[in-house]
């Protein structure tokens, strides 16, 4: 106090002194407001950080799975909220542009697999499906889409294995074949190192060498024929020269049988020939390659082995027929005219069904190449499942046959139609030729009325027998892998014919000479129309070889003019006997067959109906 008064005076200490609350109360107020501006100013820097990390945590797709953060804790400092809030950004930060550049390196790296795999375009949806929302894709579709990276890495490392063992493959094959490609085309694709391993060159690389196989197994089998032949010549010319040995110690003189035995040979091809041409007619289009999941090609069953069962007996009537015919008799043959008669029979039973060619190689019995016993069972099998499956809804496919027929008939009605109105437009001069085309017009009409009212009662009729079979097998009976109906609401939409194969026109089975048994009529009509032609064709090559040997026989008739006639009535009523008996054993052998499959109780299901 002292020290005051030395400096100042009462007066103002006291008017200092009272003025010193609102002094203090000012000085607070300011720190207050400055700290309060602080404050402030780090609370709006907070809400940016936090509105920049939620927007970062959107666009990378990271949830907060309902946990909060540290900074958002109450008892935290600002400056250390902002210190961490900024470290979660610098975070984000990274991993955003981390992610984009592994956006970048994926795409980069998928239109570079695409384009060595010779694809056109991904087959997936982009990567990033709305970047105009800037949103990145997560974490799991990035891993998902380096999961899918290594599997088009993977691809190609297979498919170019596999162009370089096809190419090789096939460069030996035609250096063993002796054959240069022509072609621009096949020289690419068997030469070109670096030719692109799309689905379309693998095909075409696969197809070209199937062909080369067959080519180069036919080329295997024609000089293992032929080396079987020039041994069989060798054989008898060694033999020729021991008969002109033999004869050479006898005195007269005898003319050599060579000139005879090139003849019989000669005869014996043109039979053959002459046969094969007769059934190529009926031979379809080759199967696919066998598949390695067939279960047919699993039997290993030596084709040599006897095994005494139906498939035995029915070779053994084959080569009667062969032997009595003058022939030799060749296994390997006879087996492959019985499965391909077979064959050719279930495809016709499959044009009948309706179904497409593609659907068929769901059938694995046709694409086999052992030819057993099992195998000839599976045909038969087969052919009767189609037969049953046909003959069971056989209303459905009359019905389908003749509105197919009507339906032709009034496609072709109203296109004639059509064509007289045109030509009645363009010749007006003419009367007479104009009363003509109106009269032909009013028939056309008539008979279109009448076409047309047939159709729409066929077409009752199918809905309603389509609707029983879909009740009673929970699917829709389909034509060529479609529902019948959506298939001829599809011709009438389109004006244009309904197409059907030759063969839904059933034929009538030939009446065959044997007796009736109770294993005979077992046969359907189909299976004794294939038997019908088959028998008819080797009764056609007994009675061709028959006259061939008449004719060597007429040769000599100035000096046997008496014996011709008893020998050739003897040898008619031989042949006729022979006839019958060849024509009784091949019917009992597939009798049999016929029989023996009947036991056999399998499910199979066409078009979606099981049959027993």
């Amino acid at each position: 106090m002292e020290v005051w008064k030395m400096f100042f005076d009462e007066i103002c200490y006291l008017d200092y002194l009272t003025s010193l609350p609102s002094s203090i109360e000012q000085f607070l107020g300011e720190i207050y407001c400055l700290t309060m501006n602080f404050c402030v100013r780090k609370t709006q820097r907070i809400r940016e950080l936090q509105t920049k990390m939620f927007e970062m945590r959107r666009i990378l797709g990271v949830t907060n799975n309902g946990l909060e953060d540290d900074w958002e804790q109450g008892h935290m400092s600002l400056d250390r909220k902002l210190t961490q809030l900024q470290q979660r950004i610098n975070s984000l930060q990274q991993q955003t542009d981390e992610r984009k550049r592994l956006m970048e390196e994926y795409t980069l790296e998928e239109v570079q697999l695409l384009k060595d795999l010779g694809e056109a375009a991904p087959p997936h949806e982009p990567l990033c499906e709305n970047p105009e929302t800037g949103v990145l894709p997560d974490a799991q579709k990035m891993a998902q889409f380096a999961d899918y990276l290594n599997r088009l890495r993977a691809e190609k490392v297979k498919r170019i294995a596999t162009r370089d063992e096809l190419q090789s493959d096939i460069r030996k094959k035609a250096q063993q074949l002796d054959w240069v490609p022509r072609k621009e085309r096949h020289r690419e694709l068997i030469n070109e190192q670096t030719l692109i391993p799309s689905l379309i060159n693998l095909h075409e690389l696969q197809h070209l060498d199937f062909v080369l196989s067959g080519l180069l197994k036919r080329k295997q089998q024609q000089e293992q024929q032929n080396a079987n032949q020039q041994s069989k010549k060798t054989k008898k010319q060694e033999k020729r020269k021991k008969q002109l040995k033999s004869e050479q110690e006898t005195p007269c003189t005898v003319e050599t049988p060579e000139q005879p035995d090139q003849q019989q040979h000669q005869q014996e091809e043109e039979l053959w020939s002459q046969c094969t041409a007769i059934l190529s007619r009926k031979t379809t289009s080759s199967p696919p390659p066998v598949p390695p999941c067939s279960p047919v090609s699993e039997v290993d069953i030596s084709v040599s082995s006897l095994t005494g069962g139906l498939f035995e007996r029915t070779i053994e009537a084959y080569m009667r027929v062969e032997t009595k015919a003058g022939r030799p008799a060749n296994r390997d043959k006879t087996i492959e005219e019985i499965f391909r008669r077979f064959r050719a029979s279930i495809n016709v039973w499959w044009e009948r069904c309706l179904i497409l060619p593609h659907e068929r190689q769901q059938c694995k019995v046709l694409y086999t190449n052992q030819l057993d016993e099992d195998a000839f069972v599976a045909h038969i099998e087969q052919q009767k499942l189609l037969q049953s499956y046909y003959h069971e809804n056989e209303a459905i496919f009359r019905l389908i046959y003749q509105w197919a027929e009507q339906w032709n008939r009034a496609v072709q009605l109203q296109r004639a139609t059509d064509e007289t109105e045109t030509n009645t437009q363009g010749q007006c001069s003419e009367e007479v030729t104009i009363s003509e085309a109106l009269s032909d017009s009013q028939t056309q009409a008539q008979e279109l009325a009448e076409v047309n009212e047939q159709l729409a009662s066929i077409r009752k009729q199918l809905e309603s027998k389509c609707r029983e079979f879909e009740q009673r097998c929970q699917v829709k009976f389909t034509m060529y892998g479609m529902p019948v109906m959506q298939v001829l609401s599809r011709c009438q939409e389109k004006r244009e014919k309904l197409k059907l194969p030759d063969s839904c026109k059933l034929q009538q089975a030939p009446v065959l000479r044997t007796k009736a048994s109770s294993s005979r009529q077992q046969l359907s009509p189909e299976m004794a129309l294939e038997l019908g032609l088959m028998l008819r064709d080797l009764l056609r090559e007994k009675q061709m070889a028959t006259a061939t040997k008449g004719s060597d026989t007429d040769s000599d008739d100035s000096n046997h003019g008496s014996d011709d006639g008893s020998s050739s009535s003897s040898s008619d009523d031989e042949c006729e006997v022979d006839q019958k008996r060849d024509d009784e054993l091949l019917e009992e052998a597939f009798a049999s067959a016929t029989a023996a499959v009947t036991t056999k109780k399998h499910m199979h299901s066409v078009n979606g109906h099981p049959t027993s």
